[in-house]
């Protein structure tokens, strides 16, 4: 349920963001324990973890409009195909981990995925696709 979401472009509004941002995510892990969904489109997995919610929390809060669709998540997760991958950003810590990146997109929403070596996805970011 969206409310009370600051609109501002204050410190504080984007503090305010990240914190509603990182609430959804513990309220969206319990009702959803294996913290995964299953994607339409690459016929995989896509996993939540520590790194999802920091990452998002930190890029989609600088805006009202991408807090919003964080929203949408598990259909995000579900529907959002393929648009192309790239390598990893070598001076980027905390995507040292994945062997490559998935871009993928639902309607005007970007979902960033890590792969690791094993095969496994990681929701790494949601923000708006542009």
């Amino acid at each position: 349920m969206i409310r009370n979401i600051p609109q501002g472009t204050k410190r504080e509004d984007i503090k305010a963001r990240q914190e509603i941002i990182i609430q959804f995510y513990k309220s969206w892990k319990i009702a959803n324990p294996k913290q995964c969904i299953y994607n339409t489109n690459i016929h995989d997995y896509i996993y939540i973890n520590k790194l999802s919610i920091k990452e998002t929390a930190d890029k989609a809060s600088l805006s009202y409009a991408t807090t919003k669709k964080v929203f949408e998540l598990t259909e995000v997760l579900m529907k959002a195909v393929l648009v192309k991958t790239v390598n990893t950003k070598k001076n980027n810590t905390s995507q040292k981990d994945f062997t490559k990146i998935l871009i993928m997109k639902h309607k005007s929403i970007k979902l960033t995925v890590g792969v690791f070596e094993s095969g496994k996805k990681i929701q790494y970011c949601i923000t708006d696709y542009s």
